[in-house]
């Protein structure tokens, strides 16, 4: 888009304009709400399997093998 005169644009080529900006700003937006979901996913996996290493009944009382005294 050329403009007309330094600094100047019509008003059909100010909205193409403002729509491709408004497009542009959609795709930014849902790029870092995806991004900020795939985060929070990994935390919670993290959370659930932390969780369940910690609720299972431990095997053993020491975390060495009992020596012969």
């Amino acid at each position: 888009m050329a403009a007309e005169s330094a600094n100047r644009y019509s008003n059909e080529e100010a909205l193409r304009l403002q729509f491709a900006a408004d497009r542009i700003a959609l795709a930014v937006e849902s790029a870092r709400l995806g991004e900020l979901e795939r985060l929070r996913r990994g935390s919670l996996s993290f959370l659930v399997e932390a969780s369940d290493l910690l609720a299972a009944p431990s095997t053993a009382t020491r975390p060495w093998p009992s020596w012969p005294r």
